[in-house]
């Protein structure tokens, strides 16, 4: 401010200056010089004050105005980002209370359609696994038979012959037969087939093997329970967090899950790593290289062993149970060789024929 005035002197100093040497010749050249630039310093005094504090207002107005614009903008996005939101959990709400439909009706209802259906939205959400299907125990504890659902589609057919989407149900019986073979011996649901009729036929094909002591544990009904009950808690874990990790491969005792994430507890969630059973070509390098790097046998056996103590809070016998089918499935699950499966799931449910109408015959007329 100090010198905006001393600008302002300067140039009364200099109006005043001419007019107290008036005179003649050169001296009248100076005067007017001098009034000029008087004048003209006396006006830039206030310029030079007044300039900066109206930039000021003319910058704070132009914020203002950004502000008022970007707030806009940023409501406008915001009211669309929340009608995003509630679209998506409506398309959820929606998607889940068809999933949840289907399930209910097959466990009200179990046939061949009700069954495939609920597969099906399984397989378009990837609830469960899209190639292995879902297996589920038959009978209630550490179970000896498991049975495998999938519905799926064949990737080949012979020409001219039109390959049929199936449902598959393929026993999966822990225990040899007499005879020295393993299961699973695949097995389809026919179309006309009741679920009770599906599950005395299976039973019928267990026996003929020898493995009636088996067979006589398995309550079918109940089986068909388990697979809504485990449908169910798919679904829910891909529509929320704090159920499961990964899609389900396998049922197991209570609580215990094979899934894309690993063994899994419902209460535990991941105990073990799916990563931690590598397919066999590459368990049987990693003992090589073991071997070739001079580690001693004993690490190489504490490596193959590991994870066979149990965890503290689990049953032993349901450790032991659920760690042998993860070693049985998942080098399995992990192999990617890009081979192209013989089936791929379906995402069609099969149509339910229209019951036939009875026709009445046609009154007869007797002509006279």
């Amino acid at each position: 401010m100090g010198w905006v005035i001393g600008i302002g002197v300067a140039g009364l100093a200099l109006i005043a200056w001419p007019l107290a040497t008036a005179g003649d010749g050169l001296a009248s050249v100076w005067q007017s010089v001098g009034v000029n630039v008087g004048t003209a310093l006396l006006l830039a005094a206030p310029l030079v004050y007044i300039e900066p504090r109206f930039k000021t207002r003319i910058a704070k107005a132009a914020a203002e105005g950004a502000d008022s614009k970007y707030e806009t903008r940023v409501e406008e996005l915001t009211g669309r980002v929340d009608d995003l939101q509630a679209s998506t959990r409506e398309l959820f709400e929606r998607y889940g209370a068809v999933e949840d439909q289907k399930v209910a009706e097959m466990v009200s209802r179990p046939d061949f359609y009700t069954v495939s259906s609920a597969l099906v939205e399984a397989n378009k959400s990837h609830a469960i696994d899209r190639i292995l299907g879902v297996t589920i125990p038959a009978v209630g504890g550490i179970p000896e038979i498991l049975v495998r659902f999938r519905y799926m589609s064949p990737t080949s057919a012979r020409p001219g012959y039109h390959a049929h989407d199936f449902l598959d149900v393929t026993p999966v019986v822990l225990t040899p037969a007499p005879n020295g073979h393993f299961w699973p011996v695949e097995e389809r649901w026919r179309v006309e087939e009741s679920a009770d009729q599906v599950g005395a036929r299976l039973m019928k094909t267990l026996q003929d093997a020898g493995l009636k002591s088996v067979t006589d544990r398995v309550d079918w009904k109940s089986t068909i329970d388990r697979l809504g009950t485990a449908l169910d808690l798919a679904f829910e874990s891909k529509r929320s967090d704090g159920m499961l990790v990964g899609h389900i491969i396998e049922m197991g005792p209570e609580g215990w899950f094979l899934t894309s994430a690993g063994i899994e507890h419902l209460e535990q969630g991941v105990v073990v790593d799916v990563k931690e059973f590598p397919p066999k070509w590459e368990g049987a390098l990693g003992v090589a290289g073991a071997l070739l790097s001079g580690r001693p046998p004993e690490s190489i056996d504490e490596h193959l062993n590991r994870f066979d103590e149990s965890p503290e809070w689990a049953d032993s016998d349901e450790w032991k149970y659920v760690l042998g089918r993860a070693r049985a499935v998942f080098p399995g699950f992990n192999k990617k060789d890009g081979t192209i499966p013989p089936a791929l799931p379906s995402l069609v449910p099969p149509t339910r024929p229209e019951p036939k109408r009875s026709v009445s015959p046609a009154p007869h007329v007797i002509r006279h």
